[in-house]
């Protein structure tokens, strides 16, 4: 199963990359159309924008299962990182009204050695998991530097929280909050966090989530500042 749809992974993207593509096309034409046919233009494409994330979220799964997620370490500056990441959820975060706190306390010409991309999905995946659960206040994301060695990156926010209870399966696949927080926030496949995991372990890091209920979550990722094969 996993090779399988490891070796899907273009076959499976490219058409829905093409439907939503065209879609944007059309919508920036916004004058050729009624209202209604642009209110089902943007549905196609919110709705499209979804199944992909819920088809990466799958495809990214079963290539580590089956040893073929794709890594390539190099150095990079990790501030311009960070800020490549908060202006790609900029967006997300404005459109709910939330205030976004960047807090960096390294040196901003700090250099690290691991893989950008797959760094910059784990921070992506986790900020965009504190805005959706996030209706009012902050989400922080703050960079330390405790040691020569390693380096922390704290995603935290003012959100919902995470029940006690519901701690223990944060990590685990397939596994996601109560019926009636899906209902509230909506659906997904539950392997976001377990992709973070998982990833996070190739490049060395470990991740760990405190939370207070009702007070906000806080998600910490833990990297060596230079990978070693």
């Amino acid at each position: 199963k996993s090779d399988f749809l490891a070796n899907m992974s273009h076959e499976l993207r490219t058409p829905l990359n093409s439907v939503i593509g065209y879609t944007v096309r059309l919508l920036k034409k916004p004058d050729d159309f009624n209202p209604r046919q642009i209110t089902s233009l943007n549905a196609i494409e919110r709705n499209g924008k979804h199944l992909l994330a819920m088809i990466n979220d799958i495809l990214d799964l079963s290539k580590i299962e089956a040893n073929k997620l794709e890594l390539r370490f190099e150095k990079f500056v990790l501030h311009s990182l960070c800020e490549n990441v908060i202006d790609q959820m900029q967006t997300a975060y404005e459109e709910k009204g939330l205030k976004f706190i960047f807090d960096f306390t390294p040196n901003k010409a700090l250099e690290a050695t691991s893989d950008p991309i797959r760094l910059s999905q784990i921070l992506i995946n986790l900020i965009s998991n504190s805005i959706k659960y996030t209706e009012t206040g902050w989400v922080k994301l703050s960079i330390t530097q405790h040691c020569k060695e390693s380096i922390s990156f704290i995603i935290s926010d003012s959100g919902i929280g995470i029940k006690e209870a519901d701690m223990n399966k944060l990590f685990k696949r397939f596994e996601q909050f109560d019926s009636e927080t899906r209902f509230n926030i909506g659906h997904g496949t539950g392997l976001g966090l377990a992709i973070v995991d998982n990833i996070a372990r190739l490049l060395g890091a470990k991740v760990s989530a405190s939370s207070q209920y009702k007070k906000g979550s806080s998600f910490t990722v833990t990297l060596p500042l230079h990978h070693h094969d």
